[in-house]
């Protein structure tokens, strides 16, 4: 896969994902409220339990089909665009496609390049406080503290790519992870495959 040496047009909406998790807490926040309100009401366990673990199975499913899709386009479009400038300030280039995407899933994953944080030698604000984890982390604290249960996530492998699904001006990217909620009542583990396209041009 070539790599382009001039800057990638950069997504309109930076703050996109910011409210997208931010409307997750806020909608179940309100679920959170409401069964409470409810088993006050009735009375009645059962109630509340089945209440709670339709909760997390609606919040688990806006994860796999909003959440992460979302959060993996935002943070390779910034990676991207932080190798670029990466790439025009120093003398690093790539030898392969295997070196390319080893460094580019650290930049994704980590907002770092050779262990080091990237922002700090493109002496740009791009990935610091916005990589991949560190938007995960963002919505596990606020996650946490506002629906009281915890979650956490493990990505295996991060794979940038072009194929004959893809046009020049396309990239996919795919992330295989595994992520989990634990609540009083219910918990989910699962491994998901999060595969997506976007235009580079």
């Amino acid at each position: 896969m070539a790599v382009m040496n001039t800057p990638f047009r950069f997504m309109k909406n930076k703050k996109g994902l910011f409210f997208t998790f931010i409307s997750i807490i806020i909608a179940f926040s309100l679920l959170v409220l409401f069964t409470k309100s409810k088993s006050v009401l009735v009375e009645d366990d059962t109630t509340v339990v089945k209440g709670r673990i339709l909760f997390v199975n609606d919040y688990v499913v806006t994860l796999k089909e909003q959440y992460f899709p979302e959060s993996v386009r935002v943070t390779t479009y910034r990676a991207l665009h932080a190798i670029t400038y990466y790439m025009n300030e120093t003398p690093f280039f790539f030898v392969n496609y295997t070196d390319f995407n080893r460094n580019f899933t650290e930049v994704f994953l980590y907002g770092r390049i050779s262990g080091q944080p990237i922002d700090d030698l493109t002496h740009r604000s791009i990935m610091a406080n916005r990589s991949f984890y560190d938007r995960f982390y963002q919505l596990q604290e606020l996650s946490e503290k506002n629906l009281k249960f915890r979650s956490g996530m493990k990505v295996h492998n991060v794979t940038l790519y072009q194929s004959n699904s893809t046009t020049p001006w396309a990239v996919g990217v795919r992330v295989n992870l595994t992520f989990w909620i634990i609540d009083e009542f219910a918990s989910y583990n699962a491994t998901e495959i999060v595969d997506t396209m976007l235009d580079i041009e």
